[in-house]
């Protein structure tokens, strides 16, 4: 069985949050996207989505009740 990439793991993290968590994520990813269109998805840590782009990264920690940055 192939792992699955970053991207699909956000989708899956998106999905699985139904809750304005998942909503914010996917505002925060189209956003980022949208300024970077190279930007690269990684998945870090304790599957921490990240974005980066020739080596500047941002993390999107997303709890309960906050967003940690």
């Amino acid at each position: 069985m192939a792992e699955k990439t970053p991207s699909r793991l956000m989708d899956d993290r998106i999905e699985a949050w139904g809750d304005w968590r998942g909503e914010l994520l996917a505002r925060l990813r189209a956003s980022i996207k949208q300024a970077e269109p190279k930007v690269v998805e990684e998945w870090k840590w304790r599957r921490v989505p990240v974005w980066s782009c020739q080596a500047a990264f941002a993390p999107a920690r997303l709890y309960k009740s906050v967003v940690k940055r």
